[in-house]
């Protein structure tokens, strides 16, 4: 959709909201060149200044900000012109656009779309992994229908159609030395063992160090990672101890590849993955039933379902 009216008025709104071209290119994952072309083009065919620029920042005009709120308008009203079609044409085709954490991939969101294809072979999927800020950011800027998050705040705009309730487990190979005849393990035990984590960038790790502050436990991890794949295999080759929610390992603890084993620490007790659309837009019907496939898998996990 980059050269597309639609990406301009969709660029101008993120831009609007949050700010700053940067900002929402991050947001967008669209270099910020191509975010002020398009805007550029916006101007040129309205015929109106819609950004002003002092060289410390860049300010809404008072004609950007009524184009901005008429963006959200046509955004809107193009999804629902979409949702309307794929009803019409009873879901022979059509696209569902995702975006989950990568926790989240292998033991719910993998499954749910090869049970969706099942069902509607020639509906498309453009799925994506993101962090958790930035699929709030993307369902809330209409950049994605539907997002899989992990440990998420609450927000006005968005609805949780479903939620998986974990917690962080000491996740290890079934032989591994530490791990043998235990039933549970705390946190103090857990640092004394060769332990990877996950960096900063991770939702996961603000818990876990939270967790270790209130705990008075210091955790020095011998890996430290920006994947949670990575961090699944630091697991299961026995080199030690990985500190991860359930369903990020659900297929290895199903093959028995790891054992799970609790920590009891409240802070550590308190973890869910939602599934989220936003409410103030309408799915498609391919949407819905993605949304619908991701709930029954969802309901395959103790203490989950949709709410």
């Amino acid at each position: 959709m980059p050269n597309t009216p639609l990406a301009r008025y969709r660029y101008f709104f993120m831009v609007s909201k949050l700010g700053s071209v940067r900002a929402a290119s991050e947001v967008l994952d669209v270099e910020p060149s191509a975010i002020s072309r398009q805007i550029a083009r916006l101007a040129a065919d309205l015929g109106v200044r819609l950004i002003e620029s002092d060289g410390r920042g860049i300010s809404i005009t008072p004609a950007g900000q009524i184009v901005a709120r008429r963006a959200l308008q046509i955004i809107e009203a193009m999804e629902q012109a979409r949702a309307d079609l794929d009803d019409l044409v009873g879901l022979r085709r059509g696209h569902v656009r995702v975006q989950t954490v990568e926790g989240n991939l292998n033991g719910l969101v993998l499954p749910a779309i090869a049970a969706f294809r099942q069902q509607w072979p020639a509906i498309t999927c453009d799925l994506r992994v993101k962090s958790s800020d930035r699929i709030i950011a993307a369902l809330l800027s209409g950049e994605t229908d539907i997002g899989v998050a992990f440990n998420c705040p609450e927000h006005s705009d968005l609805h949780a159609v479903a939620v998986v309730s974990d917690s962080i487990y000491a996740v290890a190979h079934p032989g591994f030395d530490g791990f043998r005849r235990r039933a549970r393990i705390s946190l103090a035990e857990v640092a004394r063992l060769p332990i990877a984590l996950p960096d900063e960038t991770f939702g996961l790790r603000h818990m876990i160090d939270h967790a270790a502050k209130l705990a008075g436990v210091l955790l020095a991890p011998v890996m430290i990672t920006d994947s949670i794949d990575a961090l699944r295999g630091f697991a299961r080759t026995g080199i030690g101890v990985a500190l991860l929610p359930r369903l990020a390992v659900a297929n290895d603890l199903r093959s028995r590849a790891v054992k799970a084993i609790p920590i009891p620490d409240d802070s550590l007790r308190a973890a869910s993955s939602k599934v989220l659309v936003n409410s103030s837009r309408s799915l498609s019907g391919a949407s819905r039933r993605m949304a619908e496939s991701l709930t029954e898998i969802a309901k395959t996990f103790p203490r989950s379902g949709p709410l």
